[in-house]
């Protein structure tokens, strides 16, 4: 049972997050299960071990003029968790992403900084911030106006700072969180275009059927101003965290297959593909996600732990 000062935390947090947002201007993923450190920067290090983990997202293939396409690359750990009469601990970690959705291209890095407590036995609460730049492209030179002497019509570029903010608390069966994504509202020079906040909030948790089943459903939600709340439900089984399927259902967009594999103990793969039902499912053929992840000396011998829930 989440503790009541853990409880408290969680909403203070929540209601003092920013609530002026706008339409959507960052990368989201189907497996959001597999990837919460590149939404939420309080997951760092709270995995048990160091990992590393890559992702590549094609969205909306064979859509005229091209859909977004996200890249990414991170990697994260524990920082004096083995400190005698020390309970708390801290993570650290960095990450690389590169988006790009037509003409208009995004390249970016942060570093990352968790700082967890534990409430008690089994329940620990992380709040975490990173810190990084973007660079915002935009390539005139693959557009094509009725007028190409428009003096409107030039590539520019434009390097912005970038901040994000959150909450996690978790058990190896339980997670919760809320992130706040682009704290600066700056604008991208050349387009007009102002960067604002985005909100993030992620729940889930995992039910054993047997000893070696498991069931994890879950559900993440991204808030816009200008646009509806999205919200994506996922549903995981788990069969001995070696393998698991899964499928997802996101508001007015499409429904998704998941499939993964945990390859010996330091090695997880996972691939979903989302099936479009909005009107721009007409011109695409879906979306395709993969993510590889490296978990160097973690679950073997006397060390073995159970992976989180969200993992």
């Amino acid at each position: 049972m989440i503790g009541r000062s853990a409880l408290k935390l969680f909403l203070l947090v929540c209601l003092s997050a920013p609530v002026f947002v706008m339409a959507q201007q960052t990368p989201h993923y189907t497996m959001h299960i597999l990837n919460n450190y590149m939404i939420n920067p309080a997951v760092t290090g709270a995995t048990h071990c160091w990992e590393a983990n890559a992702g590549y997202r094609n969205q909306w293939v064979g859509f005229p003029g091209g859909g977004p396409v996200t890249m990414f690359a991170n990697a994260h750990g524990r920082l004096n968790s083995k400190k005698r009469n020390k309970k708390t601990f801290e993570g650290i970690g960095a990450y690389f992403i590169k988006d790009a959705t037509g003409p208009m291209s995004t390249i970016g890095g942060h570093v990352s900084y968790a700082f967890h407590i534990p409430m008690n036995r089994k329940f620990t609460t992380s709040l975490g911030i990173s810190a990084g730049v973007q660079q915002f492209v935009v390539d005139a030179g693959t557009l094509s106006p009725f007028n190409p002497t428009d003096p409107a019509v030039s590539s520019s570029s434009s390097i912005l700072p970038d901040a994000n903010f959150g909450i996690w608390m978790y058990s190896e069966d339980l997670f919760m969180g809320a992130a706040a994504r682009q704290l600066f509202p700056l604008t991208i020079s050349g387009t007009g275009v102002r960067l604002l906040d985005h909100l993030y909030f992620t729940i889930g948790y995992r039910m054993l059927v047997k000893k070696t089943i498991s069931i994890i459903p879950s559900a993440h939600v991204r808030m816009g101003l200008i646009t509806p709340p999205q919200l994506d439900a996922t549903i995981r089984v788990d069969w001995g965290n070696k393998f698991w399927v899964g499928v997802a259902y996101r508001k007015i967009e499409g429904i998704a297959g998941l499939l993964g594999f945990n390859i010996g103990p330091m090695i997880k793969l996972g691939y979903s593909y989302d099936y479009t039902l909005s009107k721009i499912g007409g011109v695409s053929s879906g979306s395709h996600e993969i993510v590889l992840g490296y978990r160097p000396r973690c679950n073997r011998g006397k060390n073995r732990k159970i992976c989180p829930a969200y993992m």
